[in-house]
């Protein structure tokens, strides 16, 4: 019933070393023109698009997670699950819930914390849960949410990691990033399995 994140360890740590820097990346952005400033990639095994700022990149090495984005300071993860897949009486949720306690299993010091999302989108559901969390000597924000869509078989799970500090100036754009999340009309084939990323916009 539940994906597994074989390299969880590596996503981790490319979240959490990498946002040791201490800078906030998105300053080096600031004199692009409006018409740079996003990055379009799509989830081709699921129809899914969404969008990032310019300096987030596809990195599908060492994963099993159905898509994965990197900055230099901050790691996102997702999985696609279909509907039709689970018994009449599971619902997103219950996958949701699993997938939070199965990767939460590889920290430490786990804490649930209270946090305010900014989601503004009308066509789907978002639910959200940030944790703190602690690997070896660092400590780091891992940020759930469920994105589901009314009418359709699709819905997702995803995760972003962080230090806290890179974290708390940036919880906004991560939940653009959710909030951006759109699928393409429904097809019958979902066969494709191959992922993909274009720079659009």
């Amino acid at each position: 019933m539940k994906k597994v994140i074989a390299a969880l360890l590596c996503f981790i740590l490319t979240a959490v070393s990498s946002g040791c820097t201490g800078g906030d990346v998105s300053s080096e952005f600031s004199l692009l023109s409006p018409e740079d400033k996003e990055m379009t990639f799509t989830v081709e095994d699921y129809g899914l698009t969404f969008r990032t700022p310019p300096e987030w990149k596809e990195d599908m090495e060492d994963t099993e997670l159905d898509y994965f984005v990197t900055n230099i300071s901050a790691g996102l993860g997702i999985f696609g699950f279909y509907r039709s897949d689970f018994t009449d009486d599971t619902e997103p949720e219950d996958i949701f819930r699993i997938q939070n306690d199965s990767t939460l299993e590889a920290y430490d010091n786990v804490q649930k914390l209270e946090h305010e999302s900014t989601f503004e989108a009308s066509d789907k559901t978002i639910t959200s849960e940030l944790y703190s969390a602690e690997f070896e000597l660092e400590k780091i924000y891992v940020y759930f949410t469920l994105v589901e869509f009314p009418e359709r078989d699709e819905f997702f799970w995803t995760m972003i990691t962080a230090s806290p500090s890179y974290a708390r100036k940036h919880f906004d754009e991560f939940d653009d990033i959710i909030d951006s999340f759109d699928l393409e009309e429904a097809n019958t084939n979902n066969d494709s399995v191959s992922s993909g990323s274009d720079n659009a916009i």
